[in-house]
């Protein structure tokens, strides 16, 4: 299905939900059949093995428990949430980068206000002659702070909502791995007790005497079938469901990634606003963007600055000492280097990569959730009912042995003659 773009109606979106619900739908029906069968053979049914060979039948259930376990390691080994944890630090990353940017752009406004200061203060404090030897260059330098005000306002506006957009993906992203993570995590501790239980319960069995097997030989494994493991049939398919909804929307994602993120970036940024229009020219892959020609136009303003401060600096402290020339060199080059940082930052080159990048983990992360539901489904609906049926075949042998299955034992107890 086609993700929805903002503002689509609510017929355009319960077809899209309809559509992703039918996979999960599908899965949560057969794990819920799956876990009715299980209960209904190992309460109902007491499968007995046709073959009464004792060992053969503890040789065929050790190899189906150790066929879980090697699938139980493989599965954890191969599914993990590292895609959508890659993507949610990506867009972390690329949040602080934007908000360094962001704040480089508002000091950026100071610092230009603050030269237009210093630069009136050589008319205010300075003797006519310095007036004289600067000649027109200050009015010059005037013209140009004003000018860099004017893009550093312009820069700040286009970056205005974007970290914080970056942000909330980025919590979304995490959201989906932590999700990921507590998919994982459930079957494999109901897999690993219901693993326990059935090891317990065959040794029970093995070990028990036989009043105590005469008197529970019919409950043990259908109290633990009701207990632990048809419950655990049926949270594993909801957990595989959940699964399948989470790979269904991604996947929904990755047939337009471009189109849905700028459709998503004008309704939380506005569609005309210059950070929507920012974000479209990153996502085109553009060689240059309006920031970017904002930040070389503002950094060649202080390169002028820097070389007309140390030109007119030892003259302008002959003549007006008031005039602190040192610190305001010091703070153009300060200045300078955080352009210059910010200029690499924002090149289409550094920025455009994050985006490939949540794309590339968004839609790896989807095959990824594939291996994750077919290890859930298979040890869930497969192995585990597989292992708890070899149980029970298993447990009906033990028995027979063990309390001669299907006849009374003779009584010790003489009748009383008449």
């Amino acid at each position: 299905a086609d993700f929805p773009a903002p503002g689509s109606s609510d017929a355009h979106w319960d077809s899209f939900w309809l559509t992703c619900f039918r996979l999960p739908a599908l899965l949560l029906v057969v794990g819920t059949l799956t876990a009715g069968a299980v209960l209904f053979i190992l309460c109902r049914v007491h499968i007995r093995a046709q073959d009464k060979n004792q060992n053969r039948l503890l040789t065929h259930f050790l190899l189906l428990a150790l066929l879980n376990l090697v699938c139980l390691a493989l599965g954890i080994y191969l599914s993990s949430s590292g895609n959508y944890a890659q993507a949610a630090d990506t867009l972390a990353a690329a949040e602080a980068d934007i908000e360094e940017v962001h704040g480089m752009a508002e000091a950026l406004n100071i610092s230009a206000v603050s030269f237009q200061h210093d630069l009136a203060e050589l008319y205010s404090e300075c003797p006519a002659s310095t007036h004289e030897f600067l000649g027109d260059s200050v009015v010059q330098r005037k013209k140009e702070a004003r000018h860099a005000e004017e893009f550093a306002l312009l820069l700040d506006e286009q970056l205005s909502g974007i970290p914080q957009w970056l942000g909330l993906a980025a919590v979304s992203y995490r959201s989906a791995a932590v999700f990921i993570d507590w998919c994982m995590t459930l079957p494999i501790i109901l897999l690993v007790l219901c693993y326990g239980a059935i090891g317990f319960l065959v040794a029970l069995t093995e070990f028990s005497g036989h009043n105590c097997l005469r008197r529970c030989r019919f409950c043990h494994l259908p109290c633990l079938a009701w207990t632990l493991i048809g419950p655990a049939v049926l949270v594993i398919s909801v957990v595989a469901s959940l699964e399948a909804f989470l790979a269904v929307t991604s996947s929904a994602f990755c047939g337009h990634p471009d189109l849905v993120v700028l459709s998503y970036a004008e309704e939380a940024l506005g569609p005309e606003s210059p950070s929507a229009n920012l974000t479209r020219q990153y996502l085109l892959d553009e060689a240059s963007t309006v920031a970017l020609k904002d930040l070389k136009v503002i950094q060649g303003h202080f390169s002028l600055w820097h070389t007309w401060v140390d030109e007119f600096a030892q003259a302008i402290d002959k003549s007006c000492a008031k005039w602190d020339a040192v610190n305001v060199s010091r703070d153009i080059k300060v200045m300078a280097a955080g352009l210059h940082t910010a200029s690499l930052i924002m090149e289409p080159s550094h920025i455009y990569p994050y985006y490939l990048l949540v794309v590339d983990s968004s839609c790896t992360g989807i095959s990824r959730l594939g291996s994750l539901i077919v290890f859930h489904l298979g040890m869930g609906l497969l192995g585990l009912p597989l292992l708890a049926c070899g149980a029970s075949c298993l447990l009906e042998s033990l028995v027979a042995e063990r309390v001669a299955y299907g006849f009374d034992l003779l009584s010790t107890v003489e009748p009383e003659s008449n």
